[in-house]
């Protein structure tokens, strides 16, 4: 309790200095309100920042956008926490070891970035261990999300929903979009990170402090803010996704399953009325 409300104190002093100041995005929509989309124009000029856990995360959660983005010419980063070193679901690396798959999917990685605009220089890769993310000391991770941060100098992050979401069932199409170790481990301590980053009193030598301005997750449940996709935005995401050959078994199951999944989070997208989306959930 008491470390709630610090972190609330502490965000009404930032407020008053000027240090944080109120989103110009629409007010997302709140429980049982429609969604409104996501207006990336208030993002001209800003650092947008995506924390993924896995290579191939970011571009299923907000590919689209991002192409969006950077065509307005704001700046992404990618932040990837693993390897990937434990994903291979492609008979091109079925016999390979684990360093390789791990060197293999980080170049997907770029690939895939440069696929929506954004350049290798921006793609942080912290090469932890796949699938073993919960097992690591926290401070460690914290402290390394909390630097990268402060050297981008991040304004935007959006990452992993920090909990589970039990109603995103496998058998239903979902994949692990509803829970992987990793992302959820992500989650939390990137929005923990987030607050950290602009403290100075946090890590302080781990560089100057720097305020996130807006927090933001994916969500495919029931999404407060979208981006509508057409047809060329949602082939531009697949043509990313594409590019991590290590993770599909051929190309016509990518299209299959990504068009699946934005046809499902248009559907539970509260007053949309098209027919495929990005969704997302605003943190303030």
């Amino acid at each position: 309790m008491l470390q709630t409300l610090c972190f609330v104190c502490f965000v009404s002093f930032a407020f008053g200095l000027g240090l944080v100041t109120p989103s110009s995005s629409p007010q997302p929509a709140l429980k049982g309100e429609n969604a409104v989309p996501l207006n990336i124009s208030a993002w001209i000029g800003k650092r947008v920042v995506m924390v993924s856990a896995h290579p191939d995360d970011i571009e299923a959660g907000a590919g689209s956008t991002i192409s969006l983005l950077t065509a307005q010419g704001t700046q992404v980063y990618y932040v990837i926490v693993t390897n990937g070193d434990k994903g291979c679901l492609s008979a091109i690396c079925a016999n390979w070891t684990s360093e390789q798959i791990a060197v293999a999917r980080q170049s997907e990685a770029t690939a895939a970035a440069a696929v929506l605009g954004v350049p290798a220089s921006n793609v942080f890769l912290l090469d932890y261990e796949d699938g073993m993310v919960p097992t690591y000391p926290e401070v460690q991770l914290l402290q390394d999300l909390t630097a990268v941060l402060r050297r981008i100098r991040a304004d935007v992050v959006m990452s992993w929903y920090p909990y589970p979401r039990f109603e995103l069932i496998p058998s239903l199409g979902w994949g692990d979009l509803g829970y992987h170790p990793d992302h959820q481990a992500v989650g939390r301590m990137i929005l923990q990170a987030h607050t950290q980053a602009g403290n100075q009193y946090v890590f302080p030598q781990l560089g100057a402090p720097y305020v996130v301005s807006e927090f933001y997750t994916w969500e495919f449940v029931q999404p407060q803010l979208y981006t509508e996709l057409t047809p060329a935005l949602l082939d531009l995401k697949i043509q990313a996704i594409l590019q991590h050959k290590t993770q599909y078994p051929t190309a016509e199951a990518v299209k299959d399953y990504i068009s699946n999944v934005q046809a499902m989070v248009a559907a539970n997208t509260p007053g949309f009325t098209g027919t495929l989306a990005e969704g997302f959930r605003m943190f303030y």
